[in-house]
């Protein structure tokens, strides 16, 4: 009954993704302007896409209403669609990602923008790429963690790029991502250690009561602080929404 369950969700999944990519080739420029239409169907692509996971999406707080780098805590790969449920916004990911098949190609056409880890200049080239974005009129966001976490604490925010935010004048706002259980953090919501995508991807469709919380929290002027001054600021911000969210449990 299981591979059945499986079957047939990752068949609604392609079919989902075909569309994605078809609404791409048409609508999409590699920008993701808030106000145009390829915005709107962006998050209700994403919509769609928490759906097919049977996952209940929350969101709290309001999001910041002129472009904006949005920092968030990251716990999986399903962190980026379920962010982009309710904001339309460009994405940092390695760069590996922008070669995976269909998934990179429309990766791009809406405008994810990719970092090369390792690689000597690939920071400052990221801090110029975000910089771009936001004076576009974009939001922009980034996982500072640099990994994928438990979800039960916060790792150590690399501050580097938050200098994009500065060179743009732009806002920058934190975001809480939770995924609720009676025991703290669901269980089959981390993306870590040596998990395949495709066993997240399984932990996801069979997962039962599986939900997920977004809360939009403070917003900082770039101009009023140093790049290590908003790091810790949107860490603090972060690290008490998801210690409030475990006292809860």
């Amino acid at each position: 009954m299981q591979q059945i369950k499986t079957g047939w969700t990752l068949f609604r999944l392609f079919i989902h993704l075909l569309s994605g990519i078809f609404l791409a080739a048409i609508l999409a420029n590699g920008s993701l302007h808030p106000d145009s239409r390829i915005a709107r169907l962006f998050c209700r692509w994403n919509r769609r896409l928490c759906g097919l996971f049977h996952i209940q999406h929350h969101t709290h707080g309001q999001a910041n209403n002129q472009p904006t780098l949005y920092v968030a805590n990251h716990i999986s790969w399903f962190d980026i669609p379920a962010i982009g449920a309710s904001l339309p916004v460009r994405f940092l990911s390695k760069q590996e990602v922008s070669h995976w098949p269909l998934i990179g190609w429309l990766a791009r056409k809406v405008g994810t923008l990719f970092i090369q880890r390792g690689r000597k200049g690939a920071a400052e080239q990221s801090i110029y790429d975000i910089t771009h974005a936001l004076q576009q009129g974009d939001n922009v966001i980034i996982f500072p963690e640099g990994t994928t976490t438990d979800g039960k604490t916060i790792k150590k925010f690399h501050s580097r790029l938050f200098q994009a935010a500065i060179n743009a004048n732009a806002d920058v706002q934190a975001i809480a991502i939770t995924y609720p259980d009676e025991n703290g953090i669901h269980p089959d919501a981390p993306y870590i250690d040596d998990m395949s995508m495709m066993d997240s991807v399984n932990k996801f469709i069979h997962g039962k009561n599986m939900q997920v919380e977004i809360y939009f929290l403070q917003t900082y002027k770039s101009r009023d602080y140093d790049r290590n001054t908003l790091s810790e600021l949107c860490a603090q911000e972060i690290a008490a929404r998801v210690e409030q969210h475990h006292n809860k449990t």
